[in-house]
């Protein structure tokens, strides 16, 4: 991993408070990172559940981001567009931006923030699925790193 990502409101392998679930205020947490590595055109977040029961489950994509952004702020708003230009795409949870962990009863899983950097400016526009930012981003990874946080079940009504 070359980039260092990081996140205020959790640690590398803890666990993820309840405001960042979907049982909580569902809101997206703060995330930084380092410089990423020299050549570095383009910058995709992509947020994803490896543990879930259908199989890998995205819940956030972001892309369009300069590299020269060292962060994204808590609790963006989940519009195709942010004010800084970059884009959010769809979720596999049916809606776009951030949507948060929703693991089923009594089951842990890890959410793993990726960020990648990227040797050119991929075609994307606002409200793209996975496999179009998968595919588009495939050959143009020249750096990434990775934050991975746990969520345990909560009840949607305590």
């Amino acid at each position: 991993m070359d980039i260092f990502l990081s996140s205020p409101d959790f640690s590398h392998g803890r666990h993820i408070p309840k405001k960042f679930a979907r049982c909580g205020f569902n809101w997206s947490p703060h995330l930084e990172w380092s410089a990423p590595p020299e050549g570095t055109r383009n910058l995709v977040l992509i947020c994803e559940c490896p543990d879930s029961p259908g199989g890998e489950c995205v819940h956030w994509i972001v892309y369009g981001l300069l590299p020269q952004t060292s962060h994204l702020a808590r609790a963006l708003q989940t519009s195709e567009r942010l004010p800084s230009g970059a884009m959010q795409g769809k979720n596999d949870l049916g809606g776009t931006g951030y949507d948060g962990p929703d693991p089923p009863p009594f089951r842990q899983q890890r959410y793993l923030f990726k960020l990648f950097a990227l040797s050119t400016v991929p075609p994307l526009t606002p409200g793209a699925d996975k496999v179009t930012v998968r595919g588009e981003i495939r050959n143009t990874v020249i750096g990434s790193g990775e934050l991975m946080g746990y969520f345990m079940h909560c009840p949607k009504n305590p």
